[in-house]
C-alpha cells in the first residue's frame, strides 16, 4: 500500500479508518520512535511519547485534512513538541529530586531543545522538496534500500539514486552544515547505496 493512499480523504466508515489508521501507524511507528529518542534517549519515554500522539490523531480524525505529508508533518511536529515538553518535565522533577550535580545544566538543555529544532527545520525543509525527491528521501529515512524505494515507487534504482542525489544537493543549498550532517544521520550515511 502506497504512503500516499493510507489517509483516504474521508472517514465515513468507521472500520476502514479503523484499518487505515492502523496501516499507517505499522508503517511509521517505529520511525517516529527513532526520532523521539533522539530527544529523550529513553525507548519507553520515545514509545509513550508516540502512542500518546498517535491517540491524540485518532481522537480528532475527524478534524483532520487526510494529506499524507500534512499527516507526517503534524506526527513530526506533535512528536517534538512532546519531547519538549518532556525534557521540561522530566528537567523539573530533576531539580527537585536530585542534587545539583543530578541536574541537566543549562547548556545541556539548550542543546536538546537546539537538536529538536533542528529536526523540526530538516522535516520542514523536506517537505519543500519536489514530490518524487521528497518520497524517496523520506522512504530512504525509513531504511529502504534503493532497490526497495524503486520497487515500491515503481521507478528504476538509477532514478532513485538521482532523486537522493537531487534532493540532498537541494537541502545542501538551504540548511545548515550541522542540519546536514544530522540529515546524513538520519539516513544512515549509506545514502547512495
Amino acid at each position: 500500500m502506497k504512503s500516499e493512499n493510507l489517509i483516504p480523504s474521508s472517514f465515513h466508515d468507521e472500520t476502514q479508518a479503523k484499518s487505515v489508521f492502523q496501516d499507517f501507524y505499522t508503517r511509521y511507528y517505529r520511525m517516529l520512535v527513532g526520532y523521539a529518542m533522539s530527544f529523550v534517549k529513553s525507548e519507553g519515554d520515545a514509545e509513550d511519547i508516540v502512542q500518546d500522539v498517535f491517540i491524540t490523531i485518532w481522537t480528532k480524525r475527524d478534524d483532520l485534512k487526510k494529506d499524507h505529508t500534512r499527516m507526517m508533518r503534524l506526527l513530526y511536529v506533535s512528536i517534538h513538541n512532546k519531547c519538549l515538553d518532556f525534557l521540561k518535565h522530566s528537567t523539573v522533577e530533576r531539580i527537585y529530586a536530585s542534587n545539583a550535580s543530578a541536574q541537566m545544566t543549562e547548556y545541556e538543555m539548550e542543546s536538546e531543545i537546539f537538536a529538536a529544532e533542528m529536526y523540526s527545520r530538516i522535516f520542514t525543509y523536506i517537505d519543500t522538496l519536489p514530490d518524487r525527491q521528497r518520497k524517496t528521501l523520506l522512504l530512504a529515512m525509513e531504511g529502504k534500500t534503493n532497490a526497495e524505494i524503486a520497487e515500491e515507487m515503481q521507478v528504476k534504482i538509477e532514478t532513485v539514486k538521482t532523486q537522493k542525489y537531487k534532493a540532498i544537493s537541494t537541502l545542501r543549498t538551504v540548511v545548515s552544515k550541522e542540519e546536514c550532517l544530522l540529515l546524513f544521520l538520519l539516513l544512515d550515511s549509506d545514502i547512495f547505496k
